[in-house]
This record gives C-alpha cells, structure tokens and sequence, in this order.
C-alpha cells in the first residue's frame, strides 16, 4: 500500500536513516514548512538521501518554498496547498514527519 510521507522538518531535524528505510518505491513524498530544506542537498544529511527521493513521486510545498526564499532545483515538483490536500485525498495512508 503506498504511503504520502509528509516531512516537515529539516534535514538535520528528521532521522534520515529511518526515512529511507521506510520508503519504498510506490510511496509519494512532500516537503513541507522546514522540511522543504530537502532541496538544499548539499547539507547533509540530505545529500545522502537525495538521490532516492529524485528517483521517486515527490513535491515540494511552493507558498514554504517561497517562505525561506529557497529555489527549486531543476527536475524537482512543487505543489500549492490545494494540490497537497489533493495528494492526502489519492494516497490511502499519511505518515507524518514531524
């Protein structure tokens, strides 16, 4: 059963151990409020995790993105609130990374 996994903190706030390791393939990611410094891979720990999430079905939120003045690295998908409750609508399960 594949999973939206919601990761709301930075990197160096959420194991990323334990994320990869309980992601699989069919899951859906989206980066929201701090957790949407994923997109800066090159502060690790992220930057060991960034080549799986690239691989899978992952949006980050545009109005957190904006927020922290973050740009979006090229390849990466953004999605505005009415698109992140559209995203918990498809998925059967919600795991929140908080």
């Amino acid at each position: 059963m594949s999973s939206l996994h919601i990761i709301a903190k930075a990197p160096s706030s959420v194991s990323v151990a334990e994320l990869n390791a309980l992601v699989d393939d069919e899951d859906v990611l989206i980066f929201i409020e701090d957790g949407v410094y994923f997109a800066r891979t090159e502060c690790s720990p992220a930057a060991s995790f960034a080549q799986k999430f690239r691989q899978l079905e992952c949006y980050f939120l545009k109005e957190d993105l904006a927020a922290r003045g973050i740009d979006l690295l090229e390849g990466m998908q953004t999605v505005d609130t009415r698109g992140f409750v559209a995203l918990s609508a498809r998925l059967p399960r919600c795991v929140s990374w908080y």
